[in-house]
């Protein structure tokens, strides 16, 4: 009735006033289109920048980054971007500032909570290059090598200790999950190493590009929806598949169920694995320090898992740290929380279970931080999160927080005196 009452003119003004709205709609959802793709393409090139800078470096027999590159890794919560220095002078990258000549070198080996993840910068906000400014006296130098447990990082050690002047040895555990870690036979330089030599270049290259593809499957589905129209695109990415696995997963795969080690039991392997498929998601009352994703896996909750995972570790660490004497160093084991055991109240023997049983079985001459109290008092003490809300790791707060009773429990050991035990 509206419409037959309106005159010639006002069925002319509306029907532009309609094309107008649906051009500026389609102007719009276009233009936020193209605001999506174009950041999920800049994260998703800049992950496989970072992936191709990774190389085999046959006299070291490990796969580092180029120095002088920027590794980035994208989480929901924040944005690392890691700076890689020529630490030995070999043209192979390390996450560090470089080595000087202060009295005394320490070596902190780890995984990604070692490195920095989560800090943004590892060089600005990591707890090592934190911890070594409080102490002029220590160079301390980051070895932190992610998705890895101590096995896997002791391996490492034994391939690089030569080619570093140090003293000290960090070996840094993270009781979320390098109880599981340690059980796991696979390690990737060492992978690499059953291949043919002239093979693992390739093969790295190809590993990966297909483990950041993998692990974007949005970036993987370009090739599938092309369109001038990035509106179009995202519509057609919501209902299209990826083309087929990336090359290189197979390998990877392959790999992975070959590997053995003489140093995982059986025994380990079946509890890290039933570890891993009981775990659950908690849901913590104080949500304001705890965050919404905190883990509590299944040797948190079951003393028989916690047992065998408890003794693995502890062989590891133990034979991790002799083979540190071995070499006339000194070892320090520095065990770092998860958000569960940090953050929630005290006294919970199923999350306290697996750390007090893997220190009861360290040599009892072995030097043992553990953050845990450290971690808990900072956290009543500040309205800052120590860990993020959604990603189990530490914020620049928690590093902070880390980097604090790290210098104060290094500070208090007895430093080498003599000549030969400086650098």
């Amino acid at each position: 009735h509206r419409l037959r009452d309106m005159s010639g003119k006002e069925r002319r003004l509306t029907a532009l006033a309609l094309a107008i709205s649906v051009c500026a709609a389609t102007t719009l959802l276009e233009a936020g289109a193209r605001l999506l793709a174009s950041a999920g393409a800049r994260e998703a090139e800049e992950s496989l920048r970072s992936a191709e800078a990774y190389r085999w470096f046959p006299e070291l027999r490990l796969a580092l980054p180029l120095p002088g590159a920027r590794i980035t890794l994208h989480k929901p919560e924040f944005i690392d971007r890691f700076p890689t220095t020529d630490l030995l002078g070999l043209g192979a990258g390390f996450f560090d500032d470089g080595l000087d000549e202060r009295p005394v070198r320490a070596l902190a080996t780890g995984d990604s909570f070692t490195r920095g993840v989560g800090s943004g910068d590892q060089l600005a906000r990591g707890w090592v290059e934190l911890a070594e400014r409080r102490l002029p006296w220590l160079d301390l130098v980051n070895l932190g090598n992610s998705a890895t447990g101590p096995l896997h990082q002791m391996r490492f050690y034994a391939k690089i200790a030569d080619r570093i002047p140090h003293r000290w040895v960090l070996i840094n555990f993270y009781s979320g999950n390098d109880f599981i870690d340690n059980a796991d036979p696979f390690d990737l330089h060492s992978a690499l190493e059953t291949l043919p030599e002239g093979e693992r270049s390739a093969a790295l290259a190809s590993i990966q590009r297909a483990l950041t593809l993998a692990a974007r499957p949005d970036y993987a589905l370009h090739s599938r929806c092309r369109s001038r129209s990035h509106a179009w695109r995202l519509a057609c990415r919501a209902f299209a598949s990826p083309a087929g696995e990336p090359a290189g997963l197979a390998l990877y795969e392959r790999l992975k169920a070959a590997a053995t080690d003489p140093l995982v039991a059986p025994e380990a392997v079946a509890a890290a694995k039933r570890s891993n498929e009981t775990a659950v998601l908690l849901e913590p009352s104080e949500l304001s320090l705890a965050g919404d994703r905190m883990f509590r896996y299944g040797h948190q909750k079951d003393a028989a898992l916690a047992r065998v995972l408890a003794r693995h570790s502890a062989a590891v660490l133990s034979r991790y740290a002799a083979e540190v004497r071995r070499r006339g160093k000194t070892p320090f084991v520095v065990i770092h929380p998860s958000a569960a055991e940090a953050l929630l109240p005290a006294g919970d023997a199923g999350l306290e279970r697996p750390v007090a049983l893997l220190k009861a079985g360290l040599p009892k001459d072995l030097r043992v931080l553990d953050l845990t109290p450290s971690l808990r008092a900072a956290a009543r003490a500040s309205n800052e999160r120590l860990y993020w809300r959604k990603d189990d790791h530490y914020t620049p707060a928690g590093y902070r927080a880390v980097a604090e009773a790290v210098a104060a429990f290094l500070d208090a050991q007895p430093r080498p005196t003599d000549a030969k035990a400086t650098l």
